[in-house]
This record gives C-alpha cells, structure tokens and sequence, in this order.
C-alpha cells in the first residue's frame, strides 16, 4: 500500500468517524435511557480504535530515516540550550557571493538572543542585541557606544524580521527521509558526519556534530550540466551546547 493511498484512507475513515458521532447526537437527544449518552461513548470507544488501527497501518508503510541518520536525529532532539557564532553567503544572479550578517546566537528553549560585534540598524535606530522572548522580538544596546546612545533601553521589534532564518537544531530535525551520509570531514576543531539530500534542483550538505547531532555547517548546490555549483554557505561556528544560561537570554 503507498503512503498517498494510506493518507486518503485515513480522511476517510476519519469522516465516517465524524459522521457515525453526528449522526448518533443528532438521532438521540438523551430522553432514551439506551441512546443519548451510551450512544456517544459507544461512537468514541469505535471512533479510538479506528484511529489506532489507521495509526498501526501508517506506522508499517512510512519511510524511515538511514539509521545512521535517525542516530544523528536522536542526539539532537534534546538540544535545546546551545550557542554559536553565524557566517554564510548566499550567490546572487550575476555569480557574486553577498554575506548574511554575522551573528553570535544564545538558545535556551524558547528564547533566544543575538548579538552582533558592530551596533545594526534596524527603523532608524542601532540594536547591540535582539531578544526574542515569548513570540516578541527586542532590539536593546548592551553598552553605550558612538552608534548605541541609550543603554539599557529595550525597544520591541517587528518579531517577523527579527525571527532566526534557520538553527542547526532545525536543519536536522527536518531532513527529509532521502537524506544519506556520504562522508566525514574535520570542521571548526570538529569530526563531522556529512549529510546530503535532494531538494528540486539543488543538493543540499550538513556536516553534523557526531556527538551532539547539530551541524556546524550547511552548504547548498544547484545541479549545473551534471555539477555541483555552490550557492549557498551557512556556518555555525563555536558551537557550544549546555552553557546558556537563563540571564543569557533574559532582558
């Protein structure tokens, strides 16, 4: 059975689940001791075992991961308090690479902060520091210099243009099931497992921390007459993981 045939199985089933519930509501209205509420039960006890046989059958046909791969994957889930040092360029139309901002980056579950060596510009005003807390986004100046006037004074930010374009906790936790390991390199100080997986026309290469299961680096290709062009570098550099603390990330 393939997976697409599964999916429209289970939409299926899932409406005559919806439909023997309305239906079982809407012919008793609970005045029958034998119907009303006995009915509902019965329709939920139908309804969950319905659901865990669809559930079972999903489980057998869904791809899985490389092992070496799902290895990787499971090291890194619990990652959810660790900092690095972003660089990448990304090829624009005319062959040029242009630089992304560079970055350090402080996670501690759901916050996060950047801070960036020169003071950025951002609605007329220069940030040291953004901190994204709790679905918001804060531009702050941690010291007083020529370009940062007022220190100390948190400013909230468009939260959109301020969210991270992608962490290393992402990047690996959504590779898709094609992904193979199709190497090892030495990285930053680090041994590192290369992944690599098709996207369009485009391959996309993880080098991932053997220990920690984050990558330190991401390269993305296009398929040129048969070669691989690069067009895009992203690097985690730095890469440290346990040592945020709760201040680190906290106005």
């Amino acid at each position: 059975m393939k997976y697409t045939q599964v999916i429209g199985y289970t939409q299926i089933i899932s409406w005559l689940v919806i439909m023997m519930f309305l239906t079982g509501c809407g012919l008793y209205n609970g005045d029958d001791e034998l119907t009303g509420s006995s009915v509902v039960e019965e329709v939920k006890e139908t309804a969950s075992e319905v659901v865990e046989e669809v559930k079972e059958t999903v489980k057998d046909v869904l791809p899985e991961h490389d092992a070496d791969v799902k290895a990787l994957m499971e090291k890194s889930e619990d990652s959810n308090n660790y900092q690095y040092n972003y660089d990448g360029s990304i090829m624009a139309s005319n062959g040029i690479f242009y630089p992304e901002e560079s970055v350090g980056v402080f996670i501690k579950g759901e916050k996060v902060r950047k801070t960036y060596l020169a003071p950025i510009k951002i609605d007329g005003a220069h940030y040291s520091d953004i901190y994204l807390i709790d679905g918001k986004a804060f531009g702050i100046c941690s010291t007083k210099s020529v370009l940062c006037e007022e220190e100390g004074m948190a400013k909230e930010l468009r939260y959109a243009s301020q969210e991270l374009k992608m962490t290393p906790l992402d990047l690996i936790q959504n590779v898709p099931y094609n992904t193979k390991v199709v190497g090892t390199e030495t990285f930053d100080g680090r041994k590192l497992v290369i992944l690599a997986y098709k996207e369009d026309n485009q391959v996309v290469k993880l080098s991932v921390d053997q220990y920690y299961g984050l990558p330190a680096k991401k390269i993305v290709y296009e398929i040129n007459n048969g070669e691989e062009v690069i067009v895009e570098k992203h690097y985690f550099r730095d890469l440290a993981v346990g040592n945020v603390k709760n201040a680190d990330v906290s106005l």
